[in-house]
């Protein structure tokens, strides 16, 4: 049978495969769960970022989790970092397993073929503009040399039958759409939800602010005219191995010379060419190909020059000046795909040739009125675009009640979770209790004991890293001969000074993932500290380390020992530091650097670049989702972080006094005021 298959077939053939396999391993559906994928994965725009950026800021969607088929995964960190959302590289294992899962489905360029949604799963097509060229069964030229004419309407009538809805802008829009995938032939016409364009919304909310930064961001000079040119493909310019071809008349460099300097032009490929950086090194142009949301381009531009794209409808929006350049005009409308509206009716001149379109663009700028032709453009094509289109195609095709199969489902999966945990936690606890009474002592266990009243009657310094250190306290208190106790990414710093410190301490699980290379390198043969589950995220682990077992809880508890188990809910790592430093037998403990401040609070480190944007988003994401998990927002987040640190502060001194150890806060200012303060300036100088 391999003989009688193409390629292309067997391809085919082994993802439709896949993808059963993954329905028949995941029966039952996740209605809390959403796949997007735009533009067959190059991009994560248009109407379904919309749609998602409004199911972010909805709090009936807060339990709802999203992922972004993509091809190039790291090309979209943003969305990586966000709220229960994954970005999954396209045809995956992981991919064909999530779609097999997903309620809902958005797409905006019809799905791949062998997806075919299960029965109960929804399915949204938002597809990507208004079509001034004739679509799918519309089409009556045979031009495209990938398929024939007959297997190009198969395959569109296909692509309808398979939609649950298809978003509308217009009522023009959904007669098209119905011809041109035959929807009347598979009595779907009632599928169509006119709602307006949800990527439109952007375009009737941004201000002066957003278009400076968006300005800076590409490199445009603020007191330039914005020209953006958003050309479009052509069903004859293919080249089989390479895609789309870009191919025009137009000569980039002549036409900045002609227009002058006072003029930037934004050029910006259509998806299907795709990056063919055709504009490179022109004077003038930029090329924005690469920018994911097309409405930053929108904005910041004072004209479109634009020919049979659909980006005309989105742009008309803003009520500024277009320039149609068809250059090709004729054997576009005779010999590729033909119209379906009659062109006079478009809002700006239509030329053929370079010079005749510096003349229009010259005549716009000086000239254009939003007048009656422009106004009767928009209300025919536009008339339901304004701010809220997709919370009305969000509220019309994504119900938040459950059904009794996914309720039963999530009720099975939390009771299996609590289970495991009750058994994880009561084993670790018994442990413990072994381990302390010198029984079941394990090589890890016997390294943690021997640190047990190893300082005796000394004192150390816990550094922070909060913004009040200065690294020539460090270096003063090792001048001095002082122990002290480092954490997290302190080793930041080892290369601006000889410091190093005593022990070293770590349960940032973020860190322990994407910086554990770094910090073996940094900290070699000092001691390390840390959790069990920050030590299991370790990707290059630690060399002979000190390891503590945690349980999790609600508050935060301070254990007689450390052999038995650690607690670090609520509190931060200076609270591991401060347990170890009273089991080690130091009878006087001083914090610097501990100044209390929260992720959310600006300015948390001593020094600059402490963290990478990276890691800060992916720090941010983990610590909303856990405050929307416990129905913190807003403004309590950092209320709430500062409560638990001090409750842990709190039990950490009566800890402390029982022991006779004296802790005391040599932090400049700060918000920690539970410990006595000593002047840490006099003290390093003394």
């Amino acid at each position: 049978m391999s003989g009688l298959l193409s390629n292309k077939n067997k391809r085919f053939l082994k993802k439709r495969l896949k993808f059963w396999f993954c329905c028949l391993t995941h029966p039952i559906l996740n209605e809390h769960l959403i796949v997007f994928e735009a533009f067959s994965g190059k991009r994560c725009g248009g109407n379904l970022r919309a749609v998602y950026e409004e199911l972010m800021e909805d709090e009936r969607y807060r339990d709802f989790r999203f992922v972004w088929i993509v091809n190039e995964v790291e090309e979209h960190v943003d969305l990586k970092v966000r709220r229960h959302t994954r970005v999954v590289k396209k045809d995956s294992r992981s991919a064909f397993i999530l779609y097999a899962k997903a309620k809902y489905w958005f797409n905006n360029v019809a799905l791949p073929n062998y997806l075919i949604p299960r029965p109960h799963q929804v399915y949204v097509e938002t597809w990507h503009g208004t079509p001034l060229k004739k679509l799918g069964n519309d089409i009556q030229y045979e031009v495209d040399p990938r398929q024939s004419l007959a297997e190009m309407h198969k395959k569109y009538y296909i692509k309808g039958r398979k939609m649950d809805y298809l978003i509308s802008p217009s009522r023009f829009y959904t007669e098209k759409m119905i011809s041109s995938f035959r929807l009347d032939k598979c009595h779907k016409e009632d599928i169509i939800l006119e709602t307006g364009y949800p990527r439109n919304d952007a375009l009737f909310k941004f201000t002066e602010e957003d278009v400076s930064r968006i300005k800076e961001e590409i490199g445009v000079p603020a007191h330039k005219k914005v020209i953006l040119y958003t050309p479009t493909w052509r069903d004859n310019q293919f080249k089989k191995g390479e895609g789309f071809q870009y191919s025009t008349e137009l000569d980039f460099g002549t036409l900045m010379k002609e227009l002058g300097e006072e003029y930037v032009l934004l050029f910006r490929a259509h998806h299907q060419i795709g990056f063919k950086d055709v504009a490179h090194d022109v004077p003038g142009v930029i090329d924005v190909t690469a920018v994911d949301d097309v409405n930053d381009l929108y904005i910041i531009s004072d004209l479109m020059i634009t020919d049979y794209s659909s980006t005309m409808f989105d742009y008309a929006d803003l009520k500024r000046p277009m320039v149609f350049y068809m250059y090709d005009l004729d054997e576009y409308q005779g010999e590729i795909r033909d119209f379906y509206f009659d062109i006079n009716e478009l809002p700006g001149p239509i030329v053929k040739t370079q010079n005749d379109l510096v003349k229009a663009v010259q005549d716009q700028f000086a000239n254009f009125a939003y007048d009656e032709k422009y106004k009767a453009f928009s209300e025919k094509f536009n008339y339901l675009d304004d701010a809220h289109a997709a919370k009305r195609v969000v509220e019309a095709t994504i119900k938040t009640e459950l059904g009794r199969a996914f309720r039963f489902y999530k009720w099975v999966i939390h009771t299996k979770n609590v289970i495991r945990k009750g058994i994880r936690d009561g084993y670790i606890a018994f442990c413990g209790m072994l381990r302390c009474m010198g029984l079941c002592r394990t090589r890890n266990s016997k390294l943690l004991y021997s640190y047990k009243n190893k300082h005796k009657g000394e004192r150390c310094f816990l550094v922070g890293n909060g913004p009040s250190l200065r690294i020539s306290d460090l270096e003063k208190l090792q001048e001095k001969g002082e122990i002290t106790f480092g954490c997290n990414l302190v080793t930041k710093v080892f290369g601006q000074t000889s410091w190093r410190p005593d022990y070293y301490f770590l349960i940032d699980r973020i860190c322990a993932k994407f910086q554990s290379a770094e910090i073996n390198q940094a900290i070699r043969d000092i001691p390390l500290f840390t959790n069990i589950t920050t030590y299991n995220i370790f990707r290059d682990k630690p060399r002979n380390p000190v390891i503590l077992y945690n349980i999790a809880r609600k508050q935060y508890k301070v254990k007689r020992s450390p052999l038995a188990y650690y607690i670090p809910s609520g509190s931060t790592v200076m609270s591991l530091m401060i347990e170890m430093a009273v089991y080690m037998g130091f009878s006087e403990i001083y914090l610097i650097g501990c100044d209390c401040t929260s992720t959310f609070s600006g300015n948390t480190h001593f020094v600059e670049g402490y963290t990478d944007e990276r890691l800060k988003q992916r720090d941010a994401k983990k610590i909303l989702d856990r405050m929307r998990r416990l129905g913190i927002e807003g403004d309590d987040y950092e209320k709430y972080f500062l409560d638990g640190s001090l409750n842990a502060y709190t039990l950490l001194k009566e800890h402390a006094m029982k022991r006779g150890v004296t802790i005391y806060n040599a932090t400049r200012g700060g918000a920690l005021e539970v410990f006595e303060r000593v002047d840490l300036d006099k003290f390093v100088s003394n």
